[in-house]
């Protein structure tokens, strides 16, 4: 068989192509041959592309209006002089992040772009590049300097993410410009045979020394303004030095605690804050803090390994102070590690919500967040907090602080749900539409509403709302008495007539709630309270209607606001308690029909089960209270309520006859049962197989 025949290709000749921009003002040529290769001759020109898209407009201009190639080559020789260039975009869910360079004393630039793109475009979460480009070449308009360009693409599906790190990287650039031209002088300068050793050092250090001024603010600073910034760099790597040896000093008193890469540890957790936090600090509480997040970070791993699924956390309140213009702020700092799953939320309002429970006057103090994320399921947060008025924080607070923290932080967690997307049931909604019109059969019955819940985004509740009203000749439209709620109607029609005159109107409307004003301590949103408040509106525009799927829950509510009258020496904490105990009710039936003097009995027992609990593994307690039994148990263990059921299974009790309470509350779970006790014999077995379960 004959080889194919090769057919030369003329490049010169080809068509330009369509989605690559002819007549570049800025022609390169890389520092290899390319050859006759097709492939390469599009990616020179789609770089030659990237460049110009890099470079700043007032210099494009430039080289556009240059008269001639010596004009040019001026332009391009004053572009070496603002060297480093970066630039980061965003498109999609894709972020490309590009430096340009000169090429000669940079060697590995790209590689260290990467690594650095990689760990600190998110800090405390490696973020991994998923395609990139690099070239070396020189200008063919100013071939002297040779030029080294390298595009970086990551991915970041979720919003937030891409939001953060489009934030973070313009402080990144700032560090990677410093430490790339400090690698060129420092190698320009080696290279250099005709300077001894001692003139290299010294010129080695006159130039980092001017880098470190940060000259690429886009405002001019002072020269005190310059001389302070460096001042505190150097403040912050002496305090890093005394870190180190308070470290190492640790590590050789306590070897089983602190293995050696705490050192690699400590130098993650360093570079999360800032140089100023640092400089303002007292050495030793730096290396407190550094041996806490260290010593943190290793209990959780471990105790994770032997039980995955359940919740740790450590928790460590610093009492210190810092500098600020020759005078000591004193404040507390605040260190947690936890393990979250991939659906919990838990971020700095959290924390500061959770403080400001116990000791509201608190406030924030600046750059003193940090977060750090050693593996995708374990947490590490560290933030200060002061007084207003720089006032002391007391040994009682700090106390009280410690105790309830624990308590509160898990309560704080927040559950990410998925939003549900279900298109609106017509069929439904005709028939409820239908079911409303029948309730209106006289002119003097009042309107018929079904409410119900439809959609929640980061901001709005959206309820849905079908409004049935008998139209009188002067009765003026909804949108016109409703006009001052956020309100989108979707339609409105007449289903029917009361005596062949006065028409039945239907009205289809979704109601708009902002978010926050529902959401409990522990984020879940209360959308029985968001219901009433539109009921009120609704009440207060319109005038009486009848709520015709909200009869349970005004029952309901009309129980739970007995049993908070009952109980009027609640805390906050106390009635976030009740409301949990009040909704776990089962049967919900039940909720509404129990008298609320029984219920405030069985809840006063959950809370001494609680109290109990902290000191004994296990308590059990027993009342009788008009014609009902109520038995409380509570314990630390898993499988409580397993264990209960099992041992009443066999009396086949009727669900009329007994209610189910359930509290979670600090790793502690308490089961209440409420027994309707009409026969004695019966309530002496129900009692017996209790206490025997656990027996």
């Amino acid at each position: 068989m004959a080889a194919p025949k090769v057919i030369p290709i003329d490049f010169h000749k080809l068509e330009p192509l369509p989605y690559f921009p002819q007549g570049h003002t800025i022609r390169i040529k890389p520092n290899f041959a390319i050859g006759q290769s097709f492939s390469l001759h599009l990616f020179i020109a789609s770089m030659e592309q990237l460049i110009e898209s890099l470079l700043p407009e007032k210099i494009m201009k430039s080289l556009r209006s240059a008269e001639n190639e010596e004009h040019q080559r001026v332009i391009l020789h004053n572009l070496h002089k603002i060297l480093p260039l970066f630039t980061h975009k965003a498109s999609g869910n894709t972020i490309s992040v590009t430096v340009l360079c000169p090429a000669e004393y940079t060697s590995g630039v790209g590689r260290y772009v990467a690594d650095m793109l990689n760990r600190w475009a998110y800090p405390g979460k490696h973020w991994n590049i998923v395609a990139g480009r690099s070239l070396t070449f020189e200008c063919i308009q100013y071939p002297a300097k040779p030029l080294y360009l390298v595009e970086h693409f990551l991915t970041a599906h979720e919003e937030q993410d891409r939001k953060t790190i489009m934030n973070n990287l313009p402080l990144l650039f700032q560090e990677l410009r410093i430490n790339i031209l400090a690698v060129y002088y420092a190698r320009y300068i080696v290279s250099i045979k005709s300077l001894s050793l001692e003139q290299k050092m010294s010129m080695i250090e006159e130039n980092i020394s001017s880098l470190l001024s940060s000259p690429t603010k886009i405002q001019d600073s002072s020269i005190y303004d310059e001389m302070q910034q460096f001042l505190i760099k150097l403040s912050a790597e002496r305090k890093i030095d005394q870190v180190k040896e308070n470290i190492s000093y640790l590590m050789h008193r306590r070897p089983k605690t602190f293995d050696p890469d705490v050192f690699y540890e400590m130098k993650q957790s360093i570079t999360l804050f800032k140089d100023k936090f640092i400089a303002q600090r007292d050495h030793r509480h730096i290396s407190r803090v550094m041996a806490y997040l260290y010593l943190f970070k290793k209990t959780v791993k471990h105790a994770m390994r032997a039980n995955p699924n359940q919740r740790y956390i450590s928790l460590k309140i610093l009492k210190t102070f810092y500098n600020a213009e020759n005078h000591k702020n004193h404040t507390l700092g605040i260190l947690i590690t936890l393990n979250l799953s991939e659906t919990e939320r838990f971020e700095k309002r959290h924390i500061l919500e959770s403080i400001k429970t116990y000791i509201p006057d608190i406030q924030f103090v600046k750059d003193t967040y940090l977060i750090d994320r050693p593996d995708e399921k374990i947490r590490t947060f560290y933030l200060e907090v002061e007084k207003a008025h720089d006032l002391f924080f007391t040994l009682e607070e700090i106390k009280n602080l410690k105790r309830s923290l624990l308590k509160e932080l898990p309560m704080r967690i927040e559950h990410v749900l998925h939003p549900i997307f279900m298109p609106r049931n017509e069929e439904e909604v005709i028939r409820n539409i239908i079911t409303l019109a029948k309730q209106l059969r006289f002119l003097r019955d009042i309107p018929q509403a079904i409410i119900s819940y439809e959609q929640q985004t980061h901001t709005e509740l959206v309820f849905a709302v079908i409004f049935v009203r008998t139209l009188r000749e002067k009765d003026v439209t909804l949108a016109e008495q409703l006009h001052h709620l956020s309100i989108h109607f979707d339609e409105s029609k007449v289903v029917g007539y009361i005596k062949r005159r006065y028409p039945k109107e239907a009205n289809l409307f979704r109601i708009h709630l902002p978010k926050a004003p529902f959401l409990r301590k522990d984020s879940y949103v209360d959308l029985q309270k968001a219901r009433q408040v539109i009921v009120h509106d609704l009440t207060s525009s319109l005038g009486n209607f009848r709520d015709f799927n909200g009869g349970m829950i005004v029952k309901q509510n009309e129980v739970l606001q007995e049993l908070l009258t009952l109980l009027p020496d609640l805390n906050k904490e106390g009635e976030f308690l009740l409301e949990n105990f009040f909704y776990s009710l089962r049967p919900a039936i039940m909720q509404s029909l129990l008298p609320a003097k029984v219920l405030k009995e069985l809840f006063l027992l959950h809370q001494m089960a609680i109290q109990e609990c902290i000191a004994t593994p296990f308590f059990q307690k027993i009342l009788h209270t008009s014609g009902y039994i109520l038995v409380v148990t509570a314990s630390t263990s898993k499988g409580l309520q397993e264990k209960l059921e099992a041992a009443l299974k066999s009396l086949k009790i009727h669900p009329r006859n007994l209610t189910l309470s359930h509290l979670l509350h600090s790793e502690i779970t308490a089961i209440g049962y409420i027994y309707r006790n009409e026969e004695e014999k019966q309530g002496e077995i129900f009692l017996q197989k209790l206490t025997n379960c656990y027996l």
